[in-house]
């Protein structure tokens, strides 16, 4: 992948952070070890343009305002408004191209599971990341898993059976699921036949005097037929 520039200024910190989004910017800071936390800001078109492209598990070069050397970076922390969903506020953090980090990666499922079409079984995702350990250099921005294999009902894969290159290590237990096969429960399907196989008869409602529906009964019809009788007398 072509190398990713983000162009940062140096913020001022006792500016007020709003104005920054008013102007477009995103406050943003970048620090790592052995670095001077620097707080920034970025153009907020650009920034969405870059990580809706690369997501957060890209190294990007930050060219910050004033320094020759670009700084090797990871997108370490969106923050979003919860009520526009734009973003707030960029963490960036340093990256030591010699030595192993430790990040979660993204997993992405592709194919059909048979188990699906042949038993009307549901596929279910019991893990939308997995945590591992590499080089930056060999970072992959998502896992891609094969469902193709997923051929009976409770069949799964889970973390040990994920191909990875041999410089990437999953550090997540072997043993967890990361996706499965399901099916409809029988209780619930009980519950769903039962509720459609309930009479007419006990959906009516129940008067006060203890009769059901609108209709009244052969015996009340009768009991005010001898009413009317004993009124005329």
């Amino acid at each position: 992948m072509d190398t990713i520039i983000i162009n940062a200024q140096k913020r001022d910190v006792k500016i007020k952070p709003n104005i920054f989004r008013q102007k477009g910017e995103i406050p943003a800071v970048f620090y790592g070890a052995q670095k001077t936390n620097t707080p920034i800001s970025i153009n907020h078109k650009n920034f969405i343009k870059v990580f809706s492209k690369v997501g957060g598990n890209t190294i990007l070069d930050l060219v910050i305002e004033g320094k020759k050397i670009p700084e090797k970076v990871l997108i370490h922390a969106v923050a979003l408004d919860p009520v526009t969903d734009k973003v707030k506020h960029v963490d960036f953090l340093n990256i030591d191209m010699d030595k192993k980090i430790t990040t979660s990666v993204p997993l992405k499922f592709e194919g059909i599971a048979p188990a699906i079409k042949n038993f009307g079984g549901i596929f279910t995702v019991n893990r939308h990341e997995i945590l591992i350990r590499c080089l930056p250099i060999n970072l992959p921005r998502l896992i891609e898993i094969d469902i193709s294999n997923l051929k009976e009902i409770h069949a799964s894969i889970h973390a040990r059976d994920i191909k990875m290159p041999a410089d990437v290590e999953i550090l997540d237990d072997p043993e967890i699921s990361v996706c499965s096969i399901t099916i409809l429960k029988k209780k619930d399907e009980e519950e769903v036949v039962n509720a459609e196989t309930v009479p007419d008869s006990a959906k009516e409602p129940i008067k006060a005097d203890g009769s059901k529906g609108d209709k009244d009964s052969k015996d009340n019809r009768e009991e005010k037929k001898e009413k009317k009788s004993d009124d005329k007398k």
